[in-house]
């Protein structure tokens, strides 16, 4: 159980829920997403890389691939170079993001959605068996270290919300089918508006998911592609 309480620069005053939930790269293993060692093979076979000496010898020694995303993206290579990462990066969250959106169209699968979506719901203690209960003053909280859109697109419920960045209407229903395009990449506060509303930014809401390792679907605030994964995120959001 999380306890918060007001500080001289923290307005937060809140208790969680007794359970708290939370989900790493095997959690969506079972749906045919793939684990990080997997990630860093297709990233390392995909064309652009290929015809990178410099990036294939960098992964050779390193298989954390969001660490190596960063030191390319944050390091003295070349344009070419950091493309190709971006590149190669975005092409493996997008397999992963075809993946899912097979489940959220109702293709035949192997795992029973429904049961894992009533597995999530008991760390929901705003919600028993369907119904709302009155408010508790409770939060209830999902932590994920997996940055793509399992939750986004497959789990419905209209009470879960990110903190601090605006929500898509269609994140959380069965609504967001479709590929994603411009419009569905979410651009990130930064510093400054960051600080008007952290005091509050658990304030409005019950049921709260927190990724933890950024999301294959968030960019820097300045709208560039940089993808806010992996180590050092809070640099990546303040540029």
């Amino acid at each position: 159980m999380l306890r918060f309480k007001k500080t001289k620069d923290n307005n937060m005053n809140f208790q969680s829920g007794k359970h708290i939930l939370l989900t790493g790269a095997g959690f969506t293993k079972n749906f045919g997403a793939p684990l990080a060692i997997e990630m860093w093979a297709t990233i390392f076979n995909h064309k652009k890389i290929q015809t990178q000496p410099g990036i294939k010898e960098l992964m050779m020694d390193n298989f954390d691939y969001e660490s190596i995303y960063t030191s390319i993206i944050e390091g003295s290579y070349t344009e070419d170079e950091k493309k190709a990462i971006r590149d190669a990066v975005m092409f493996a969250y997008d397999n992963i993001d075809s993946i899912l959106r097979k489940y959220a169209c109702d293709f035949q699968v192997s795992v029973k959605l429904n049961k894992i979506t009533e597995f999530i719901t008991r760390f929901n203690e705003n919600r028993i068996k369907g119904y709302y209960l009155p408010d508790n003053g409770n939060k209830s909280f999902i932590f994920t270290l997996n940055q793509d859109l399992f939750f986004e697109r497959l789990y419905c419920d209209s009470l879960l919300s990110i903190p601090g960045i605006e929500n898509d209407l269609e994140w959380f229903t069965s609504d967001f089918r479709k590929q994603l395009g411009d419009p569905d990449y979410c651009r990130l506060p930064n510093e400054g508006a960051l600080n008007r509303i952290k005091s509050d930014i658990l304030q409005n809401g019950k049921f709260f998911l927190i990724k933890l390792h950024g999301s294959c679907n968030w960019r820097s605030y300045d709208g560039t592609e940089n993808i806010v994964i992996g180590k050092g995120k809070k640099e990546q959001i303040q540029k």
